[in-house]
């Protein structure tokens, strides 16, 4: 007794990108518009200020101590993620990160840059460093 799968509904092909893409893809795909936040990634009330300071004070040693060369936000959260006794956890701190980014960059402590493009705004991948002085 041989059993089927059935496949058809597994993957479908894609009249635009002419490829394959599985049913779990095309659902993720047709979730949020491109460039939308994810629900999740703005952090409120009175705890999550204490984390964001917490994340702001830890960027600004990681840059200070890595001076001429750039932190991943990544390096930060899994920093984070080990103080908190939860390491395997870190992505769960990338918000956090975010919004501290966001903080410092407004108050020009930090300079993000990608491929040593500076960035004037947080979107996409970056890396983050100390200011940039205008000699």
């Amino acid at each position: 007794m041989t059993m089927e799968f059935p496949l058809a509904p597994l993957v479908k092909k894609q009249p635009r990108s002419g490829g394959f893409i599985s049913a779990y893809a095309e659902k993720k795909l047709r979730g949020r518009p491109r460039g939308q936040a994810h629900p999740q990634t703005k952090v409120r009330g009175e705890q999550s200020r204490t984390m964001i300071e917490n994340a702001e004070s830890t960027i600004l040693k990681w840059v200070a101590g890595r001076h001429p060369c750039t932190t991943c936000p990544s390096e930060v959260a899994r920093v984070l993620a080990t103080g908190h006794n939860i390491p395997r956890e870190w992505r769960k701190f990338m918000p956090v990160v975010h919004e501290a980014v966001d903080v410092l960059l407004a108050r020009g402590e930090i300079t993000l840059t990608w491929k040593s493009v500076v960035m004037s705004k947080r979107a996409g991948p970056y890396r983050i460093s100390g200011p940039k002085h205008k000699s």
